[in-house]
């Protein structure tokens, strides 16, 4: 882009998108922009709670990333994320849009089948997910969520 703006204090925009492209939104959080802006809000309030409430942690897992959009708000407050989900379509779509500067580990992993690799972590978090789990299956769910926390982890479970 070789546009110049009006306003010199604005110019880092265009260097930045010059540097690093313009981000993309994702798959869920694209559609959540189009179909319902406020939605989208929402979503990001939900993360920024659970950002402080984990904060200073180490070791977090999501669980149900999708798009994984919102994650950047744990990163900016814990040490490392693993972002889970089983379907390979949204763990594509994060490891597509990775930036160096907010690395993630995106992984392809149904938690109804197994606690998370690379276990445990201090503390897990679901957000929006539990109620896409058949009721029959969410003992299971969260058994091995446990399973993949440390003694004294700490699980938030949004819905």
């Amino acid at each position: 882009m070789d546009a110049k703006t009006k306003e010199i204090q604005y110019q880092a925009l265009i260097e930045t998108a010059n540097q690093g492209g313009v981000s993309s939104l994702g798959l869920m959080t694209n559609q959540i922009w189009r179909d319902d802006p406020r939605r989208l809000a929402i979503l990001l309030s939900r993360y920024k709670f659970v950002s402080k409430m984990l904060s200073g942690m180490n070791k977090v897992v999501e669980i149900g990333c999708a798009d994984a959009f919102g994650t950047r708000l744990i990163q900016q407050e814990v040490s490392e994320v693993t972002v889970i989900d089983f379907d390979p379509v949204f763990i594509n779509d994060v490891k597509s849009r990775m930036e160096n500067k907010w690395p993630l580990l995106p992984v392809e992993h149904d938690i109804l089948k197994n606690t998370v690799p690379n276990s445990p972590f201090q503390a897990a978090y679901s957000l929006d997910v539990i109620e896409h789990i058949e009721k029959k299956y969410e003992k299971i769910f969260l058994e091995n969520i446990a399973k993949s926390l440390e003694k004294n982890g700490v699980l938030i479970v949004g819905t």
